[in-house]
């Protein structure tokens, strides 16, 4: 495979190779692959030849030279400047890319496939040693009660878009490669969806368009009437399935798991204490009414005393520590309360404090899709003392 290539190209595809696989593992591999590149460009010589092969590459270096320019002409809408000009240096190798790739000779088609096969399967080790951070086999610095961390080589978005791009590419190998492939590419793509599951709703939202898009396209393109018909099921499969899941979340969104008479409520805590119960409000956590139960006066002494985030401060995400406790603890069906303060963990005190609502584990898109039902039931409900769940987790 390698034999034909001259010594720098040999060092030109390595660093390549290095490139795909620090896309998904962090800066580090990145900057190295960078200076090889460059290095083994300079070196190799022959500059004739590639400022003819950067005359056929058209737009392509013009349309990432544009890209950069946006960032240069962001700065004049900010006012943090080190970052601007740190964000732009930063960026500056990018605009090598293309000069740098476009110039060398054409790799064969064998390579291309080894190129992005080192890149899925990069992608696929950085997935497996996030989900381990995620099932607690090891620790890492970053707090995992926010799922988002547990992509600690880069950021979560960005790890959930080079998924979508490698469920792409995992196509091509499915329909032309042997069944050994065909087999690793579907088993590839499931734990990638799965993982975009756990991790980020928005790469779920980017998949679902490249695929609905896909299907489309192919509806229009393809001359077969067997395969315009399978699309167009699978695409109205696709869409059952969708709603079926929304209705399926929201249900359990909605379900009442509190067993409440309203007209015998307990009016006083153990302790003595009155408690405060809205009637009219329709709010739940995790199936129980969230202002039911209320004693604020025994939260906020019990509280204080459990916490060094005061009662009536921010959590670490900005919200209303009051609030965040209220949902909590409404959460686990425990009473806002002396008791149901006194009744949280250390784990779970730690867990309010750093913002979480909630003492269920949802998934990303599960956690969005509840994030939006209830935003819709305060604006649809609209009483006063639900203002301070719009700031959201």
């Amino acid at each position: 495979m390698f034999n034909k290539y001259l010594p720098y190209t040999k060092i030109y595809i390595f660093a390549l190779l290095l490139l795909v696989i620090g896309l998904s593992t962090g800066k580090f591999l990145m900057s190295i692959s960078s200076i090889i590149l460059a290095a083994a460009w300079v070196l190799e010589g022959d500059y004739l030849a590639k400022w003819e092969r950067i005359k056929k590459l058209s737009y392509a270096p013009l349309i990432l030279a544009v890209g950069f320019l946006v960032h240069v002409i962001w700065l004049f809408n900010t006012t943090n400047y080190d970052y601007g000009f740190h964000d732009i240096v930063r960026k500056l190798p990018l605009l090598s890319f293309p000069i740098v790739i476009g110039s060398m000779p054409l790799l064969s088609k064998r390579i291309y496939e080894l190129i992005i096969g080192v890149f899925i399967a990069g992608l696929l080790v950085s997935t497996l040693i996030s989900f381990g951070a995620y099932l607690e086999f090891f620790t890492i610095k970053e707090d995992i009660t926010d799922v988002r961390n547990i992509s600690f080589f880069i950021s979560h978005i960005r790890l959930s878009l080079l998924i979508c791009l490698a469920i792409v590419l995992l196509n091509y190998y499915f329909f032309n490669k042997g069944k050994v492939i065909q087999i690793v590419s579907v088993s590839v793509s499931l734990w990638f969806c799965y993982f975009l599951y756990i991790l980020s709703g928005t790469g779920l939202i980017v998949l679902s368009v490249v695929f609905s898009y896909s299907l489309i396209w192919i509806v229009i393109v393809n001359s077969s009437i067997k395969v315009k018909i399978l699309s167009g099921l699978t695409g109205l499969g696709f869409i059952v399935f969708a709603l079926l899941y929304v209705w399926n979340s929201y249900n359990e969104y909605s379900e009442i798991k509190d067993n409440v008479v309203f007209q015998s409520l307990d009016t006083h805590t153990p302790s003595g204490e009155l408690y405060i119960h809205d009637t009219t409000s329709l709010v739940t956590e995790n199936g129980y009414y969230l202002w039911l139960y209320v004693c604020p006066s025994e939260v906020e002494q019990t509280w204080n005393m459990k916490s060094d985030y005061q009662f009536n401060s921010l959590d670490k995400k900005g919200q209303p520590m009051s609030a965040t406790i209220y949902r909590y603890i409404t959460s686990k069906g425990d009473r806002k309360d002396k008791q149901g303060v006194s009744e949280l963990t250390d784990v779970e005190v730690s867990e309010i404090e750093m913002g979480i609502t909630s003492c269920i584990k949802l998934s990303s898109i599960n956690k969005r899709l509840h994030q939006i039902f209830l935003n819709s039931k305060i604006r649809r409900v609209g009483l006063v003392q639900m203002d301070i769940l719009l700031r959201r987790d």
